[in-house]
């Protein structure tokens, strides 16, 4: 791979004002817009321009960080990591803040940590109850209060990004990580529990560890490690490195359930987010750890970088020979992965990854009926 090196002068510039979170408030429905700005239905059409004109700064940003990796050589510096990661953070704010107002919705807490009352014995006294209990001759003695109602959210998450060669020339590597900065902010502004960041391709490499805080220098530091320049995609390695992982916090667990210290259940996610390209071969053994994954009760979302048009994995063709005779499939067809999807524009990860959990976790639902 051919690496001539480029100076962090070069990196894009960044605007200093305060990118504005109107999205946010467009999922409130139609009229709330109007309501905000004051400027009545003219409001409308002003907003919207406005969307379309970030949305393309946003879409140019990314397309000179894709060339930059294009020509770069060495490793990212701490400078231009740091550059980057608040280019990132900055730009994709306003997709954090929607993508964790529709998660709200779907990931429930399940941590009781708030208290409720209704109970014969707890360690606080309701006060409005003991005014009902004097007033019953000291009959309805349901005074007590305990930490019975789920306010607080335990999800295990693991985000993975391909830091293969081919992610560089597809131009998907700048598009991967601005994907992880929305997902990973999202993900802590809602408070969702642990977050493990892992890169993969020749190796399989965890950045940031399930009982690590996230940090902004987290981000840093991830952005560091990446080159994209691995030769290979080594995806069976790294959903097998994840599932790993979850299997360990599993152990754990159990572990400390056995010794008297009760921990609550989590729910397990895991996001890869790559061009799609996979290694030969690699299909059968990804469709076994898939399986694995579903019996474990772990959810596998494959995060796909793709291109619109020609280049697209949708008008790509797969080449393989059976009994001694060529034969052609659309690349898609028998992906290994159940849950998968595709996005061109990165802008549309809030809205596209809230309708998959959504649907995955009523199909979980109904399973459990």
């Amino acid at each position: 791979v051919d690496n001539p090196s480029i100076a962090s002068s070069t990196l894009p510039e960044e605007p200093m004002e305060e990118v504005e979170e109107h999205h946010a408030v467009a999922e409130d429905g139609p009229g709330v817009e109007d309501s905000v700005s004051g400027e009545g239905p003219g409001g409308n059409d002003e907003d919207a321009k406005q969307g379309d004109d970030e949305q393309s700064a946003f879409l140019e940003y990314l397309a000179a960080l894709c060339e930059q990796w294009r020509t770069r050589g060495s490793d990212l510096s701490r400078t231009e990591a740091i550059k980057i990661w608040t280019g990132l953070r900055r730009k994709t704010q306003p997709l954090s803040s929607r993508l964790c107002e529709q998660l709200r919705l779907i990931l429930q807490p399940m941590l009781a940590t708030r208290l409720a009352g209704g109970f014969r014995t707890g360690k606080r006294l309701d006060m409005r109850a003991v005014i009902t209990y004097v007033a019953s001759g000291f009959r309805r003695d349901r005074i007590w209060m305990r930490r019975s109602k789920p306010a607080k959210r335990a999800y295990q998450v693991a985000v993975a990004i391909d830091n293969s060669a081919s992610m560089r020339d597809s131009g998907a590597g700048a598009g991967a990580l601005a994907a992880l900065a929305t997902l990973v902010n999202a993900f802590h502004q809602l408070e969702i529990g642990q977050i493990a960041v892992a890169s993969f391709g020749a190796d399989f490499k965890v950045l940031h560890s399930l009982d690590e805080a996230w940090s902004d220098d987290a981000g840093i530091r991830i952005v560091e490690t990446f080159s994209f320049t691995s030769p290979v995609s080594g995806y069976v390695d790294a959903v097998e490195g994840v599932l790993d992982i979850f299997d360990s916090s599993k152990l754990s667990s159990r572990r400390l359930n056995l010794a008297g210290d009760v921990t609550p259940p989590v729910q397990q996610l895991a996001f890869f987010i790559s061009d799609g390209r996979l290694d030969q071969n690699s299909r059968v053994e990804l469709q076994r750890l898939s399986q694995r994954a579903t019996t474990a009760e772990v959810l596998l979302v494959a995060i796909i970088i793709d291109k619109e048009g020609k280049d697209s994995l949708l008008n790509t063709q797969e080449v393989s020979f059976v009994g001694g005779q060529v034969r052609m499939k659309p690349y898609m067809e028998d992906y290994p992965f159940a849950n998968y999807f595709r996005i061109a524009d990165v802008t549309r990860l809030p809205e596209t990854l809230t309708d998959a959990l959504r649907q995955w976790f009523e199909v979980l639902q109904r399973q459990s009926q």
